[in-house]
């Protein structure tokens, strides 16, 4: 049973008349890989897991409260509010629906505002996030994120918002999927980004 990415507690498995192999612990070794020991009779096994990687978050985490979804099997639908602030449309607030690894969905707290426009992407059962760009800057002296585009393994979907201001995107050319968002938000959606798992 896992408590975190570095943190777990100690299980044994095995039947009566079997070998006993006992849980020892997981630690990271570098970016991206976390090792997991586990101990088999009085021999100690050493295993690499990778870990999805974090891309972002783009524009300023300290417009708004941080806040981050985690890591899930993949993600199943994306809700935005886009919203009219000095006459610009702007993303106000964003909602995903995930997929657990036990095939159960959760769907996260609203980041941001929720008035305005809604547009919503519901992926198809064989479809999966690979990425996501926009633009970003101030409003009301505050970084806020401005115009967002996602990409599936099908389609582009967006832009949603005005593109205008700092460009960014995430990793789109190398093989994986979107896990996971990350961000911070207040009013408005200040800053986004991404838990990427590689095949």
């Amino acid at each position: 049973m896992f408590k975190g990415h570095a943190e777990a507690t100690t299980k044994r498995f095995g039947g009566k008349g079997g070998d006993k192999t006992e849980f020892e612990g997981v630690r990271e070794e570098g970016i991206g890989i976390q090792m997991v020991a586990v101990k088999k009779e009085s021999e100690i096994i050493e295993f690499p897991i990778p870990l999805p990687r974090s891309a972002g978050p783009w524009s300023n985490v300290e417009g708004g409260k941080p806040w981050d979804d985690g890591v899930f099997s993949k993600v199943k639908e994306v809700n935005l509010h886009i919203c009219l602030v000095n006459n610009i449309d702007i993303i106000c607030g964003v909602q995903f629906l995930y997929e657990r690894r036990d095939g159960r969905d959760v769907l996260s707290t609203w980041h941001g505002s929720c008035h305005g426009k809604i547009k919503q992407l519901k992926l198809d059962e064989d479809d999966f996030l690979v990425g996501v760009e926009g633009f970003y800057g101030p409003i009301e002296g505050v970084d806020t994120i401005k115009s967002l585009k996602f990409y599936t393994k099908k389609k582009a979907w967006g832009p949603f918002g005005r593109e205008v201001g700092k460009y960014f995107n995430s990793d789109m050319g190398s093989k994986g999927m979107v896990v996971g968002f990350y961000g911070s938000s207040g009013a408005h959606l200040n800053a986004i980004g991404v838990h990427t798992e590689y095949f």
